[in-house]
């Protein structure tokens, strides 16, 4: 059975309606020779050729429910109170279709939301929490990522690491809003202290795999990995070569992994 929609058919009809019962644009004419063939908006064309746009508007709504449901939604969060729903490639098509469409699309609970991208600075946590407190779990049969895009600077702490790894291991709400996570991790080369930083993830490294639960092990490794990533498009330290035994900083301390 197709999951309701917060707007039903005859609520968007409606609201289509009226928001279409403005002044048509003109159509645009030649002016180079008067046997040339009119030249028809972009959106009128699409209606002349479109066997959809052709159909009632009761029908395309049914059929937009459907499509909508389908379509991958993409949540983009900047921050606690700034986020924003990339729209769908079908408001693309022309104004009638954004116009429809669109209704339908939006209306949708974030439970169908698809992929969260999730911006942070320094792995801190509550904004983080903040930021994904009132998004629901995944809606039935939907494969929901999340990817944490993090920017580390100086003012970043080892205790802030550890706080962010236990809570994302926990049972706590943040791993129940999507079931593959993922970490992108970036700094600014210029004044980012890199040496030591590499170091400090090193020591970590081995302290998790000693002295931590396996949930905190897993969730420290794929930030260790994304920082190593990261680290190596500037020194070009391999993963391979960082993750096999030791190397030598450019100060020369020795860094074990």
């Amino acid at each position: 059975m197709l999951p309701p929609t917060f707007l039903r058919a005859s609520q968007v009809i409606a609201r289509v309606m009226k928001s279409s019962t403005t002044t048509p644009a003109p159509r645009i004419l030649s002016n180079t020779a008067a046997s040339e063939p009119e030249r028809l908006p972009r959106t009128e064309m699409v209606q002349q050729h479109s066997a959809l746009l052709a159909l009632p508007a009761e029908l395309r709504i049914q059929i937009f429910e459907y499509v909508a449901h389908a379509t991958e939604k993409t949540l983009i969060i900047l921050s606690p109170n700034k986020s924003l729903l990339l729209p769908p490639p079908m408001s693309k098509v022309c104004n009638q279709l954004r116009q429809e469409f669109d209704w339908v699309f939006y209306s949708l609970s974030l439970a169908y939301v698809t992929e969260i991208i999730c911006y942070n600075e320094n792995l801190d946590l509550l904004p983080l929490a903040l930021s994904l407190r009132d998004i629901p779990g995944p809606g039935l049969n939907v494969n929901r990522s999340i990817t944490f895009r993090i920017t580390l600077n100086n003012a970043l702490r080892v205790p802030d690491i550890e706080t962010f790894v236990k809570e994302l291991s926990g049972l706590a709400v943040l791993p129940k809003v999507a079931a593959a996570i993922a970490y992108q991790i970036s700094f600014d080369v210029e004044t980012f202290d890199l040496p030591t930083w590499r170091l400090r993830f090193a020591q970590l490294s081995k302290r998790y795999r000693f002295h931590y639960s396996d949930g905190e092990q897993r969730v420290f490794e794929k930030l260790y990995w994304a920082f190593a990533e990261a680290a190596e498009k500037v020194d070009e330290i391999s993963v391979k070569q960082y993750a096999m035994g030791c190397w030598r900083a450019e100060d020369g301390r020795l860094c074990f992994v």
